[in-house]
This record gives C-alpha cells, sequence and structure tokens, in this order.
C-alpha cells in the first residue's frame, strides 16, 4: 500500500522574503550573541585578561572548560526540553540567563565568581544554540523552505570577525573584567530583537499529520531533503577527508593550514546537514535529535584533545593523531552511505 499524498494544509501559508529574512536574521543575531560574543570572545580576550592580572594563563584555560562544560549540559537540557512548547518558555529564558551573565563577569574579578558565571553562560549558550536552529527548522519546513536553514549559522561566522573586531578596538582603554562590557552592551539590544522576533514564528505546539492508507498518523515530513542533504553530508565528509589527510602527507605549515580551511569551512555544513537529514528521517523529533547531536559535538569536542595528548604522551607523533582522525572521517563516511533516503525511509511505515 502507498501513502497518499500530503494535504497542502500541512504547510502553512508560503512566507514572504521579508519573512524569511527576518526569521532567519533574528536566528543568526542569537547565535552571533550567545556563541560569538558570549563564548568564542573569550579566546581574543584571554591574554588581555592574564596580563591585566585577573588571573593566571592556567587559572583562564580552566574558566574556558568551565564554560564549554556548561555549553555541553545546556545542549543535553535541551534533549529534555525539545518540543515547541518547551522551546517559548526556555528559549527567552535561556537568553535572559546569558546577558545577565555577560553582565556579571565584567564586573567580577574573583575567580570562583567567574568560573561558576561562565559556567552558567555556557548553559545558556548551549541551550539556545538547539533551540533558536531548532525553531527556525521547524517553521521553514512548515513553508517548504527548510533547504534555507543553514544561513542561520551566519550569525556565528560574523560574531567571530565582530568579537575579534571588539577586543582589538577596546584594547587600550578597558582593564580587567570591564574588557566584556562591550559585548554586554551590544549585546542586549541584539538579544531582545532576536528573540521577540523568534517568539512570533508562528509554528504549532503539536505539528500537523499526513495520514497514510492504513489509517497511521504520519508526522510533516520536509519535502525539499529526500537525498540532496545525504549527498551533500557525503561531499562534506570528503572536503574534511581531504583536509586531514593533507596534514598527514603534506610536511609542515602548507599541511596544516590547508587541514584549517577545509576542516573549518565545512564544520557548520555537518552542524546543519545531520541536523536535517535526522529531522527528515523522524520529523516528530526534530529538535531532540538537534539537542543529542549537539551534544555529541560538543562531548567529542572536548574529549578529542585530551586523547591526543594521551598519545602524544605515549609516544605518538601529530602526523599519526591526524592519521586517526583520517581513520574517524572514513568510519563516519562508510556509515553514511548506510542512511536511507527519507523517502524510502518513510515508505518503510507504510
Amino acid at each position: 500500500m502507498t501513502q497518499k499524498p500530503a494535504s497542502s494544509a500541512l504547510h502553512s501559508s508560503p512566507a514572504t522574503p521579508r519573512e524569511l529574512f527576518t526569521a532567519l536574521a533574528a536566528g543568526a543575531v542569537l547565535l552571533l550573541v550567545v556563541h560569538a560574543l558570549g563564548r568564542f570572545m573569550y579566546t581574543p580576550l584571554l591574554p588581555y585578561l592574564v596580563n591585566d592580572g585577573l588571573f593566571s594563563a592556567a587559572d583562564g584555560a580552566a574558566v574556558a572548560t568551565w564554560n564549554y562544560m556548561g555549553y555541553l549540559m545546556g545542549a543535553v537540557l535541551a534533549i529534555r526540553w525539545h518540543r515547541i512548547v518547551h522551546i517559548r518558555r526556555i528559549l527567552p529564558l535561556a537568553v535572559a540567563v546569558h546577558i545577565a551573565t555577560t553582565v556579571l563577569v565584567a564586573v567580577e574579578t574573583d575567580l570562583t565568581a567567574i568560573s561558576t558565571t561562565r559556567w552558567l553562560n555556557g548553559v545558556a549558550n548551549g541551550v539556545v544554540f538547539v533551540q533558536a536552529p531548532a525553531l527556525i527548522l521547524e517553521w521553514l519546513v512548515l513553508r517548504n523552505r527548510a533547504s534555507l536553514s543553514g544561513l542561520v549559522y551566519f550569525g556565528v561566522g560574523f560574531g567571530l570577525l565582530l568579537s575579534a573586531g571588539v577586543v582589538s578596538g577596546t584594547a587600550d582603554w578597558l582593564e580587567g573584567p570591564e574588557r566584556w562590557w562591550p559585548a554586554a552592551v551590544i549585546s542586549v539590544p541584539l538579544a531582545a530583537w532576536g528573540t521577540w522576533k523568534l517568539m512570533q514564528l508562528d509554528v504549532p505546539m503539536h505539528p500537523p499529520v499526513a495520514i497514510n492508507n492504513c489509517g497511521e498518523a504520519l508526522s510533516t515530513v520536509d519535502m525539499e531533503s529526500p537525498g540532496c542533504d545525504i549527498l551533500a553530508l557525503k561531499i562534506n565528509f570528503a572536503i574534511q577527508l581531504a583536509g586531514v589527510l593533507a596534514a598527514v602527507v603534506i610536511p609542515g605549515a602548507l599541511g596544516l593550514i590547508l587541514c584549517a580551511i577545509l576542516v573549518g569551512v565545512t564544520f557548520l555544513g555537518t552542524v546543519l546537514l545531520t541536523q536535517r537529514i535526522g529531522r527528515a528521517l523522524h520529523p516528530h523529533q526534530g529538535p531532540r535529535l538537534s539537542a543529542a547531536m549537539v551534544a555529541l559535538y560538543g562531548f567529542t569536542q572536548m574529549v578529542g584533545p585530551w586523547l591526543t595528548k594521551q598519545w602524544l604522551d605515549a609516544g605518538g607523533t601529530l602526523a599519526s593523531a591526524f592519521g586517526i582522525g583520517v581513520g574517524a572521517l572514513l568510519f563516519g563516511w562508510v556509515f553514511l552511505l548506510f542512511v536511507p533516503r527519507p523517502d524510502v525511509w518513510h515508505s518503510r511505515s507504510v
């Protein structure tokens, strides 16, 4: 038996270009605030904070670890709070916590207080980084425009440039914790606007469903994704594989630079493509799958450097460590060959 065509009633009215731009811009702005100004800005700030005597380099690294642990915990919490009704309640709260902790860290000088604040900031970052793109993806799917979902991550890239410019531009007239004030001042209006716009998105609390010939309910599936995202992810993996392989076979700085470029330009592509594929295969679990994958990324990003250090301490070389990375990417690429097309996957349940 075959599935009946999904009714057009399953999708909201088509979005205008202005509505699409506003939704994507709002999500990009929130990612800029929490992920760039909130998290990655710490990297260029760290040398200045150490030179100012706020803490030592070792203490600064510990603060960064607390923030990253918070980010991982936030992503895990988002697995629990994955429904649209949860997102509408938790997302504004997480943004508020992020803003509050950004202001607090601009006045704190005690190391314990700084570490605690940065940990809580990371929790808020993890929640927003999962929930904002997930909400936008659900909104886009209802309008058959899921292919645009990746544009929300422009906020991360642009935010990295902005945060570096803010740090260098204010380096000579700020000192110590007050170096965080520019991030706080910029974040408040951007976060308020982005949250306001996302909360206005028309996404039903309970997704509409289609009924197959067996009388079974099927959640709305993004019709743009059969096969395209899987092919794109295969290409993405191949580019990353070429990048890591370059670090193995090309000696010196050139191989490392090629690795950084090829892996760097495809990293967020891996994130958004796996999110879309996961949602296409399991439409009713979209936000939860996004949260689980981000949490997994966060965990491996923490464990990876530690494992590499253990390998080097045991006598391994940097080239051989990259060789392990090549094997890991090949492992993932092979498993990707077994991921079914969404239309084939859903036909099995009919």
